[in-house]
């Protein structure tokens, strides 16, 4: 490889074959670095010739004899001739200034790189005027024979970013067309504008769009990547679009849309072949539009005409657009839209949906029919295998069937009835009602003063923004009122007030007839609920009467069960929950939480943290096992289960039972007894993993399963071996000297 080297100062650098051109080298570069340079290149059909001009207004001129050329341009008002007979490359990078390139013909093509250095450029072509346009950049040609897109990158900081562009390209109406063979636009979103020719267009990566207005055209046109649609809205005729996966040699497996002219005779018949295109466009003439053998999804839109569109295996998407079409989705779950006029809706097998937007007014349809229905404002359509209803921006009524449906109503005030099945209903911006029927239905209002019934069926109600009025019927419903001031009536059955994703905490009450503030929540009434579930600020839950269940949340949180079989259940921080009377269920789970039972047969769960647990009356259960440590127990004729360094006790005959003794819990992590009357309390440990033996006051000797004591101090601690290592591995303390004996325990 030989190097030739300018200055900083622009000048001429001219190669001549017999003027200091060694002829035994091959490759050779040319740096013409700052300034305004001139590089003429003469060789040999022997010699490969990498010309970069630099900075500058440079001028590069190609002579005949060259075997080929690679120009890379950078900054200034760039020009190259080509007069030789060979293939040139030429890279523009998109830099401020103008570049011309001269010379291409059909038998020295000049192929032309574009690359892109900034994610905001914008690239667009026009041939009909002779110039290509990037960001800053105008390119002038003369007969070119292939243009190429190519990613840049750019530096942001110290990172080296990717670009990936999308192109404009208006082929249309352009002079000296036919010689351009070649067009490769990139991985961006494209758009491709063309009419006759013979090019081989390859639009690789991104949502690409091409528009064709013409079917003389023997272009050879590949999608790529990502979904292609192919535009024939312009055709003055209509067609017959036909999208099939194809085979080739054994290395290629994609699809091609096959379109000719509708209805040619059989002697005639002539398709043009897109590969690897997702969808297509089609005239104002009743076309028609088939999937084949495959479960790619497919868009097909037939704008004006009667068209006919059927989707095949996969997700198709289907508009009908203006006049009387049919559709039908064929094979899986696909999107139906007739748009305009008295259309016929076929969804085939799967989940489909039909879309009732875009229209000047509002429209009125149910599912539960086959027979033409006059919609309003979308006409008389007929609609079969049809499972969800999409509504648009006026006030519209959506009707469910008796399979599961989903009903979305748009922005007016609209109704939406999901009649039998599990079915969701979602409202819009404006005043919805919506009433789900039987089954387990979910509402969603969205927006604006909503009306929500759930109807029989465990039914979910969120009624978003707005001053709304939930009614969950029959069943357990779970009901959620949003911001505003909202009415929640739960009906029969075990019902639930959410009160998640406010900004503050909350306090409701169970208790309460009639309007109550809330606080972030807003001022709600509450009716026939029997639940709470709250967020994860500091709530305050207060239930009722009845059995009641308060889930905190996450925040520091108080809860009181008052009168009922409760269950409270605390979050990860620091709460306090109170049962009240009833036989109740307690539990702390993270952080340090206040348990206390109260009156009745109440179960405390501790969780993980140092927890105080209160059994108060009755026969409790205070369980602080597998779930942290540092817990204080206080009962009161209890049975009592203990976990990693628990207090335990209170007065009357208890039973401290132990349940888990497979975990070292030793020193100050060991649970603790305060109360224990010898004579009256036993400490259970049948649970152990392995047969205990009471061993007194001997030390351990190393066999599995002894259990001994030792006095110290004022306390009285109880060590167990389960593994036999002679070292205790589980130990409880006793507040109390005490000479215990083996009718202490349960073994």
């Amino acid at each position: 490889m030989a190097v030739i080297q300018g200055t900083a100062t622009g000048e001429k650098i001219e190669i001549l074959p017999d003027d200091g051109l060694d002829l035994d080298e091959f490759f050779y570069e040319v740096f013409g670095y700052e300034g305004d340079d001139t590089i003429v290149a003469n060789g040999s059909h022997e010699h490969y010739f990498a010309i970069s001009p630099g900075p500058g207004d440079d001028v590069v001129i190609l002579k005949p004899g060259l075997m080929n050329a690679h120009v890379t341009l950078e900054e200034g008002n760039n020009l190259i001739r080509n007069e030789s007979d060979s293939h040139i490359n030429v890279i523009i990078s998109a830099d401020s200034g103008n570049d011309t390139v001269l010379g291409a013909s059909e038998e020295s093509p000049v192929y032309i790189y574009l690359t892109l250095h900034s994610d905001d450029e914008t690239v667009s072509f026009n041939f009909a005027d002779q110039e290509i346009v990037t960001g800053k950049r105008t390119v002038e040609y003369s007969n070119l024979d292939a243009l190429k897109f190519v990613n840049g990158e750019y530096v942001w900081g110290e990172e080296t970013k990717p670009v990936v562009p999308g192109v404009f390209v208006d082929m249309t109406g352009a002079q000296g067309m036919e010689l351009l063979l070649y067009l490769q636009t990139g991985e961006g979103d494209d758009t491709v504008q063309m009419d006759d020719g013979s090019q081989y267009i390859s639009l690789e990566g991104g949502d690409d769009h091409v528009k064709i207005r013409t079917l003389d055209s023997d272009a050879r046109v590949y999608g790529g990547e990502g979904h292609d649609i192919i535009d024939f809205s312009e055709l003055s005729t209509a067609i017959e679009v036909n999208a099939t996966k194809q085979y080739g040699n054994r290395n290629y497996n994609f699809w091609d849309l096959y379109v000719g002219p509708l209805r040619q005779p059989l002697e005639t018949l002539e398709y043009h072949s897109f590969q690897q295109f997702e969808g297509a466009r089609g005239t104002n003439f009743g076309d028609t539009f088939q999937v084949w053998f495959t479960d790619e999804a497919f868009t097909f839109s037939g704008e004006g005409g009667n068209d006919s569109l059927t989707g095949g295996l996969g997700d198709d998407t289907l508009d009908g657009g203006l006049s009387n079409d049919s559709l039908n989705g064929g094979a899986g779950d696909d999107h139906l839209t007739g748009g305009h006029g008295d259309d016929t809706l076929i969804g085939g097998a799967g989940q489909d949906t039909a879309y009732y937007n875009g229209f000047g007014g509002g429209i009125r349809v149910s599912l539960a029919t086959t027979r033409a229905q006059d919609l309003g404002a979308a006409g008389t359509d007929i609609l079969t295998g049809i499972e969800h209803l999409v509504g648009g921006a006026y006030n519209d009524q959506l009707f469910g069937s008796a399979k599961a449906n989903r009903l979305e109503t748009g922005n007016g005030a609209d109704r939406a009835f999901g009649r039998a099945g599990n079915d969701t209903l979602i409202g819009g911006s404006g005043r919805d009602t919506l009433d789900g029927g039987t089954d387990d239905d979910l509402l969603e209002g969205l927006g604006g003063a909503d009306r929500l019934i759930g109807g029989a069926g465990d039914d979910t109600l969120d009624a978003g923004f707005g001053n709304d009025s939930l009614d969950g019927g029959t069943g357990d419903d779970t009901l959620d009122g949003g911001y505003g001031n909202d009415t929640l009536v739960g009906g029969e059955g075990q019902d639930t007030a959410v009160y998640l994703g406010f900004n503050g905490g909350v306090t409701v009450r169970l208790g309460i007839k009639g309007a109550q503030n809330t606080g972030a929540g807003g001022i709600d009434v509450l009716e026939g609920i029997e639940h709470l579930v709250a967020d994860m600020h500091s709530d305050h839950l207060i239930g009722s009467a009845a059995d009641n269940r308060l889930d905190t949340g996450h925040g520091r949180d108080m809860a009181f069960g008052l009168g009922g079989n409760d269950t409270l259940i605390g979050g990860m921080s620091q709460d306090t929950l109170h049962g009240g009377t009833g036989d109740d269920l307690l539990e702390g789970h993270g952080s340090k939480d206040r348990l206390m039972g109260a009156s009745g047969d109440d179960t405390l769960l501790g969780g993980g943290g140092r927890d105080i647990l209160i059994g108060g009356e009755g026969r409790d259960v205070l369980n602080g096992n597998g779930l942290s440590y540092g817990h204080t127990f206080l009962g009161l004729g209890n049975v009592l289960v203990g976990g990693n360094a628990d207090g335990l006790g209170d007065g009357e005959a208890d039973v401290f039972l132990f349940d888990d003794l497979t975990q070292p819990v030793l020193g100050r992590n060991r649970d603790r007894i305060r109360d224990f009357e010898q004579g009256l309390d036993l400490i259970r440990l049948d649970v152990a993993p392995v047969p205990l033996d009471f061993i007194g006051t001997d030390r351990l000797s190393g066999t599995a399963g002894e259990l001994r004591y030792v006095q110290s101090g004022a306390f009285t601690v109880i060590q167990i071996d389960t593994n036999g290592t002679g070292r205790a591995d589980f130990e409880i303390l006793l507040h109390g000297q005490y000479t215990l004996t083996a009718e202490d325990f349960i073994l």
